[in-house]
């Protein structure tokens, strides 16, 4: 009898095992599908941005950024399911003429001012 048995468990062991990592990717927030147009951005002033993701069920925990020697700052937002703060991005305008988020290019200056 627990010949029978033991592919059985070990089968469901594994199946658990993949159920239990996909639960945590899903909170995570690694399996969501990211686009620029799900993204509220404004501005606060001159060189200060706010951006907040516009589903209530993620919410952005972090970002990094990018330059290639060009004037555009290259933007990538971390995505946690539950509920996350708005991040504030202070950057310099100087340098920095566009925003690129998730591959589409925002002049900062088309930026509208935060209400």
């Amino acid at each position: 009898m627990s010949r029978g048995l033991s592919p059985i468990l070990f089968t469901l062991i594994i199946a658990a095992l993949i159920f239990g990592l996909w639960f945590a990717a899903m909170q995570k927030g690694w399996f969501i599908r990211k686009t620029a147009d799900d993204i509220n951005i404004c501005r606060m002033n001159s060189d200060t941005l706010q951006i907040n993701w516009k589903g209530s069920a993620y919410g952005i925990t972090g970002w990094s950024s990018s330059r290639y020697n060009d004037d555009v700052l290259h933007v990538d937002l971390n995505l946690t399911k539950g509920r996350g703060g708005n991040i504030v991005l202070t950057i310099d305008t100087i340098n920095i003429n566009y925003l690129e988020i998730y591959g589409k290019t925002i002049s900062v200056k088309e930026i509208p001012i935060c209400k």
